[in-house]
This record gives C-alpha cells, structure tokens and sequence, in this order.
C-alpha cells in the first residue's frame, strides 16, 4: 500500500474525531522523513503496522501526542540538511574510491617486483616469501576492487536519492491531497 491509501485509511478508521488532523499529519511527515532518508514507501508503511493496531495505540496515547511542531520552512530546511548530508557522503566516497585506486596501482607494482625477485632468486625461502607476498597483494586488490564497486553502487543510489530531493525542494512541500 502507498502512502496516499494507508492516509486514506488511517483516515477513514479515525473517524472525525478533533485529533485526526493531527494524526494524518504526523503519520504523514514520519513517512515522508523515512523516505527522505532513503527508505522505501511501503517498507516503512509495512513497519508501522496495520490501521487497526495504529489505531488502538493511538486511543492509549494522551491528547496532543501527535501535534507537530513541522511548518513548511522545518520541512525545507530538513531536505536541506538531507542533500547537504548526501553530497558530503559522495565527496567522501569519491575520495575513498581515489584512495583504492591508488592502492591498486602500487600493490600492481609489488606485484611485478615480487615476481621478479620470485623467478630471479635461487633461496626456497625467498622464493616462499615473495609468492605469499604475491598472493597477499592480489587479495588486497580483490578486496579494493569489491570496495570500489559497493562504492560506486553506493554512489549511483545516493545520486538518484539526490536527484529525487532536489526535484522534492524545487516543488516545494509536495504534500498530497488525501481526501
């Protein structure tokens, strides 16, 4: 179920009581703060539970529990605060990605020296320490290559949530009708 059916619901289960407003609008902003984290829809709606059982948790809640203090300029500046926290993490791992490739490049470089040593050298010693070494260095890469692409997924799923925030801000609250 959507957000827009589960609010018509909660809605509808509620009755016309003076709270329901209220009610709505917090169940509204929580799912709405889930998504801009980065959850999805149904799974947060799922979390919360079924209508019936929302509703009897709200009968035991005191009056006032579900007011919210959220005005449209509280909602701006969370997508604000949303985006600025995203770029930073895509600095970051754009930073992290040039740090494993730069290991990369230099274990490469082991590589073909450890190699070298391996075949020039007579010692049985020797030769056992540098094929470990060998094999140590490409397990680190393997392991910096598994980092870079978790990275770089990671980076293409913030991008898409970026790009959806800011599509978010340049509407404006982007609050639904729910009648």
């Amino acid at each position: 179920m959507n957000k827009k059916q589960f609010l018509k619901q909660l809605k509808k289960a509620l009755g016309r009581g003076r709270e329901t407003a209220n009610i709505i609008n917090y169940y509204d902003e929580l799912i709405e703060e889930a998504k801009l984290n980065g959850e999805l829809e149904v799974d947060v709606i799922a979390r919360l539970g079924t209508i019936e059982s929302i509703v009897a948790s709200i009968s035991e809640q005191p009056k006032d529990t579900y007011k919210t203090s959220s005005t449209k300029a509280n909602k701006q500046t969370n997508v604000v605060l949303t985006i600025t926290s995203k770029v930073v993490v895509i600095i970051l791992s754009l930073f992290l990605l040039i740090v494993l490739a730069s290991v990369i490049i230099a274990n490469s470089i082991n590589i073909v020296q450890s190699v070298y040593k391996l075949f020039t050298n007579n010692d049985v010693l020797v030769k056992f320490y540098y094929g470990s070494e060998i094999i140590f260095t490409i397990g680190v890469i393997l392991i910096a290559i598994f980092i870079i692409i978790k990275v770089t997924k990671e980076i293409n799923r913030l991008g898409l949530l970026l790009g959806k925030l800011l599509t978010i801000k340049k509407a404006g609250s982007g609050n639904e009708n729910i009648n």
